[in-house]
């Protein structure tokens, strides 16, 4: 049976919030006939693959992988996924986020009407009963068509779940998720984007609902915890970023995305809480990577700039006392709010 969408969402441990996203997903308005669904199972250890091997037997367009070594993030179920997909047009959805109910149809019929090779729309996202727009990358404009290697701010939007891709693009162009080192969507969409020559970004619709639960909710949330693997694979992942964006030479994309990875690096430094030798470790990485970048790197953040200046002139102590009181300071109680919701509205660009 041909679909005119095929969705991949890998899986971890998402047994309370996996039934919340298929219904997000079987209630579509294109009609989940026209939608192939292929669930990745990152070899999870709670009740998740149940479910699936359930959904699996009572729909026979969803495609069931199982992996049977946990990968440690999103970017090699993706990839199984996208090589599996029988549709031409993909797009992707984490476990524990939601699809407005006409989202595949409009980014299909976009794709479709307007002839183009990517077609993005507006994120909503909840987090601690706060709610925000995701960054807005056109202005006043209702939409806009745009040749992504001529438009830097489409480098803006690195995520993978408000789009619809076409599959030929990625094959063609070996385009695929870090596997190791993170963000792994992000070098997807950077590759993506270098490689095609029309993109369509709908302003006045957002089909994405993006929900970070709290503590409570999901104690595996990698955005919870900041440990020396994470810096170290995020780190990495800046690297292979820095590598494909100096292979196309664009240096206005490479200055736009690292101010706004190292601001994300740089918050993760602050949260980092383990002795001064491994501080310093990692501060001497920061250090060697902001060389490595070969651009001036200005956050929009005082508090990182802060820290970030001290490891530039390699006072760690200074950066790691400055971080300290940071880390105070968010998680108190009171500040903490406050502060969530001053980041949250605004850009980390």
């Amino acid at each position: 049976m041909s679909y005119k969408i095929s969705i991949v969402m890998p899986v971890y441990n998402k047994e309370f919030s996996l039934m919340k996203t298929f219904n997000s997903i079987i209630n579509q308005t294109i009609g989940f006939s026209n939608i192939e669904l292929i669930i990745v199972d990152d070899n999870s250890t709670d009740n998740s693959k149940m479910l699936i091997k359930e959904l699996s037997t009572q729909y026979e367009n969803i495609n069931p992988i199982y992996l049977n070594i946990n990968s440690g993030s999103p970017g090699k179920p993706r990839n199984r996924g996208v090589k599996i997909a029988s549709s031409d047009n993909i797009m992707f959805i984490d476990c524990g986020d939601t699809y407005s109910k006409d989202i595949c149809e409009i980014l299909y019929n976009s794709m479709v009407q307007k002839n183009v090779d990517l077609v993005s729309c507006g994120v909503k996202i909840y987090f601690d009963g706060i709610t925000q727009d995701a960054v807005n990358l056109v202005g006043n404009n209702k939409e806009l068509i745009c040749n992504p290697k001529k438009y830097d701010n489409s480098f803006k939007d690195t995520s993978m779940v408000n789009k619809i891709f076409k599959k030929k693009v990625i094959i063609n162009n070996n385009i695929h998720c870090l596997e190791k080192g993170f963000p792994e969507d992000a070098y997807f969409i950077i590759d993506y984007l270098f490689n095609i020559s029309k993109a369509l970004y709908l302003n006045d619709f957002y089909g994405y609902n993006y929900i970070i639960p709290t503590s409570d909710e999901d104690t595996n949330s990698m955005s919870r915890t900041v440990d020396k693997k994470k810096i170290l694979n995020y780190i990495l992942g800046f690297y292979k970023i820095i590598d494909l964006i100096n292979e196309n030479d664009n240096a206005n994309v490479l200055k736009l995305l690292s101010n706004g990875y190292m601001l994300v690096l740089i918050s993760y430094f602050a949260k980092f809480q383990s002795s001064n030798d491994e501080k310093i470790e990692i501060l001497n990485k920061i250090f060697d990577l902001e060389k490595y970048i070969g651009v001036s790197i200005n956050l929009n953040q005082k508090w990182a700039n802060m820290i970030n200046n001290a490891i530039l002139k390699k006072k760690y102590k200074k950066a790691i006392l400055y971080s300290r009181i940071i880390f105070s300071l968010q998680n108190n109680s009171f500040l903490k709010k406050i502060y969530r919701i001053k980041i949250n509205k605004k850009s980390i660009y």
